[in-house]
């Protein structure tokens, strides 16, 4: 009986032919070439087609498993757009021939060795003029599929958008037998575009966001994904009434900021939640049992004594993971808890070891945030740590960062210390990887570039780094690939002459956008790098995706402003709102949209920059505020019933903190509080210059801020009044007029209700009265205070 081959799920798009373009640039290639190339003695030539007819069949088992029916039908559809001829699948029971490619567990080698493949292996076999293509448990038959197409062929999935066949009648190859097993079971390349489940399979990554159905042999999958303190034993339900099952902080109050670790309480409330999240979510491979961000860990009597004798807090922690992992074993044998090994928690316990059921998730926030072109081998903080843990233990996952989190767009030469960092966690005992860049929107500097890259590097971290962005470029830019590939080796250039300065580069890994390998010459290089590409491009497809490409040029010149611009300022706005439409563009920084407010902010320097020269110009008296404050909490959101605000109350009781920039965030009130919290001062002006305008201006609140002045709501600075998200809200400045509200000599209340959502926050900078004869806006200020205005 002949199977009928139906393909859904999926999608067509245009397909790119090879291209052989020249460049006057030192290139290594002047045209494509197979990164992937299988490695090995080859076995004799195969002729698949000729002049569009073949004589092979597909052979699948009888009863086909689903991933292998997958893989039929992935086969034979992409070897007729390759070759135009029509490839049977039939079942092993049917007629037989000598030409033949069996898939599966079709018998017809039966000297062939077994290799031990696991769940993802595959194994490409030849006898004569047949192929055998077997592999692991689960994803294996597809694998061995697409590790022959990609491999010995010389398919390209490039993006989820974007397929590469070479498309010819007569396909005669040289097949290379082999076997192959990824050494990580967690192949992440955390990235937008690299969540579609389609692309992720026909590259090889296995990714909890990548969604591949279960007939395919499923995908990673997390039932709580970490940071679930909070999750495993809610505050809500349980602070009030039983705080001893939360962190002691070191001043002997309870918090529900983290967990007690020791408590047999808590061990037990968290197991019975595993199990309940697991028996809901029965397909999940992982589950993660993991302090809640931002740090801090139980000091009672006996978490620190354990944490203590094993030299890290980790002990303590590990030492609860175990207990839980037991806990949830006898049902579900085969789920991995997950921890994170984090902050506090990196360095490995002395004598305290992980079950076998337990893996560890190494962060390397140690490192790559503060050196994120520096390999993590080279880190004397991070490398010691992961070689410790290697020492200890067999399952060890990794969270790697690999992206300018304040600028996702930002150009970031660090590819080659990507691949460095996936070999030697690979070496060290890793199996798994999370490669955390841009996963919120499309649009990231060279995202889709990153994803393939990453992908096969995560795969098979052996591959040649260079050699892949090669093949990518060459594939993808069509007769723009020259140009675009000079951009690139320009960049990586950059990276190198500037290596001493990005050592350690300001802002860490959200370094900013005058970073001196940003140079004036680099930019212009690379304007004139993407306005050939721009010409070599032989139709709108291949001249969008170079537009893309250059969103990160454009990007540093729109921040840099106008004054470093110049008249070509609004156009290049326009071109980049253009380009962020049309590609669905959303975030620049991590957190939530911010796309059209970042557009809007440069529409606004524009005229910030004309009123900035009016204002140095400009009489203006800028009246400090006292930076002592009276602070209190008020966890019940009492204060504006009971009229905190009011300048009769009496704030005696209250503590005091100071708004000083240099005393930091110690002495703000809100450390390890989250909730309202109030500030109150009196201020008497001596005197007020006679100015048409008076302003009150803060030069940020974290989070939201609600200031009454004499007992009346005078302005409202929070996240729904001015559509900021809290991560931005926090360090944007505000202002508003009270000429009408102080005079010279009256003393004048000032009461700000204050809403910090996480970590520490409050009135952290300075406040002033900023008297002018000309309007002015908080952004304005903020410059002249930055120009030395004040002084």
């Amino acid at each position: 009986m002949k199977i009928h081959v139906t393909l859904t799920h999926i999608l067509i798009p245009a397909l790119l032919l090879a291209v052989c373009a020249c460049s006057a640039a030192p290139l290594r290639y002047h045209h494509w070439r197979n990164a992937l190339k299988p490695q090995g003695q080859p076995a004799a030539e195969i002729a698949l087609s000729v002049s569009g007819e073949t004589e092979y069949q597909i052979v699948i088992p009888a009863e086909p498993t689903t991933q292998e029916q997958k893989a039929a039908e992935e086969l034979a559809h992409w070897l007729n757009e390759m070759t135009g001829a029509e490839f049977p699948v039939v079942d092993d029971t049917q007629a037989r021939r000598e030409t033949e490619i069996c898939l599966g567990r079709v018998d017809v080698l039966p000297d062939a060795e077994e290799p031990e493949l696991g769940d993802e292996g595959y194994c490409i076999a030849v006898d004569g003029k047949k192929l055998r293509l077997t592999g692991g448990r689960k994803r294996g038959p597809i694998y061995a599929v697409f590790a022959l197409l990609e491999e010995d062929l010389g398919c390209r999935w490039y993006t989820a958008k974007a397929v590469r066949i070479l498309r010819r009648p007569t396909v005669r190859f040289k097949p290379v037998p082999r076997s192959f097993v990824p050494a990580l079971t967690i192949r992440d390349p955390f990235y937008h575009d690299a969540f579609n489940g389609e692309w992720s399979l026909r590259n090889r990554t296995n990714a909890p966001s990548a969604t591949v159905s279960e007939e395919w042999g499923g995908h990673v999958t997390y039932a709580m994904f970490v940071h679930t303190f909070n999750t495993l034993v809610p505050p809500g339900e349980y602070f009030d009434k039983n705080p001893e099952l939360f962190m002691q902080n070191e001043s002997g109050k309870r918090t529900p900021r983290q967990l007690c670790l020791t408590n047999p309480e808590t061990i037990r409330i968290a197991t019975e939640t595993c199990l309940r999240v697991l028996r809901d979510k029965p397909t999940a491979k992982v589950i993660s049992v993991s302090k809640n961000d931002g740090g801090g860990s139980c000091v009672c009597e006996n978490c620190k004594a354990i944490d203590e004798a094993e030299g890290t807090d980790c002990g303590s922690l590990l030492h609860f993971v175990n207990a839980v992992a037991e806990g949830i074993e006898d049902e579900f044998p085969d789920v991995i808890v997950s921890t994170l090994a984090y902050l506090e928690t990196m360095k490995a316990p002395k004598t305290i070891r992980p079950r076998h059921n337990v893996a560890i998730r190494l962060c390397t926030d140690r490192c790559m945030w503060s050196h994120p072109f520096t390999p993590a081998r080279e880190s004397d903080i991070f490398a010691p740590a992961m070689r410790e843990w290697a020492s200890v233990h067999n399952q060890i996952h990794i969270w790697d960062y690999c992206v300018n989190f304040s600028h996702y767009t930002a150009p970031m030469p660090n590819f080659e210390v990507v691949a460095d960092n996936i070999r030697f966690f690979v070496e060290n005992n890793c199996t798994g990887v999370m490669l955390q860049g841009a996963y919120q929107s499309a649009g990231a500097e060279r995202e889709l570039m990153r994803c393939w890259v990453f992908g096969k590097l995560l795969w098979d971290p052996s591959l040649d780094v260079d050699a892949l962005t090669e093949d990518f470029i060459w594939g993808y830019y069509g007769k723009a690939a020259p140009a675009i590939l000079e951009y690139d080796q320009l960049l990586q250039q950059a990276g190198r002459d500037h290596a001493e300065s990005l050592a350690a580069p300001k802002g860490g890994i959200r370094y900013p956008m005058d970073s001196e390998f940003l140079s004036r010459d680099f930019l212009w290089r690379a304007e004139g790098l993407f306005d050939r590409a721009e010409e070599l491009a032989e139709n709108d497809e291949i001249r969008q995706r170079v537009e893309l490409a250059r969103v990160p040029i454009m990007y540093v010149k729109l921040v840099r402003g106008p004054a470093f611009v110049g008249e070509g300022y609004a156009a290049l706005i326009d071109r980049f709102e253009a380009i962020a439409e049309r590609e669905s563009i959303t975030h620049i920084r991590e957190g939530a949209p911010d796309v059209k407010n970042k557009i809007k902010k440069w529409r606004d320097e524009i005229r910030v920059q004309a009123e900035l020269q009016q204002a140095r110009e400009s009489d203006i008296t800028i009246l400090p505020l006292s930076p002592e404050w009276r602070f209190a909490t008020d966890p019940k959101d009492a204060g504006t019933g009971a009229k905190w605000f009011a300048p009769e109350f009496d704030d005696g009781a209250w503590a005091t903190v100071r708004s000083d920039v240099d005393k930091g965030w110690e002495s703000q009130g809100f450390e390890d509080y989250t909730g309202v919290g109030w500030y109150r001062q009196q201020f008497t002006p001596a005197k007020l210059p006679a100015k048409k305008h008076l302003y009150l201006f803060f030069e940020a609140v974290d989070e939201d801020a609600i200031v009454y002045i004499d007992g009346k709501p005078a302005f409202e600075h929070t996240c729904n009044s001015t559509g900021l998200p809290p991560d931005q809200i926090w360090i944007t400045p505000f202002m508003f007029d009270v000429k009408d509200a102080f005079k010279a000599g009256k003393p004048t209340s000032i009461a700000v209700r204050v809403l910090n959502r996480l970590g520490m926050g409050g009135v952290y900078k300075p406040v002033r009265l900023i008297a002018s004869a000309r309007e002015l806006d908080a952004t304005v200020v903020t410059r002249l205070l930055a120009e030395g205005k004040e002084k």
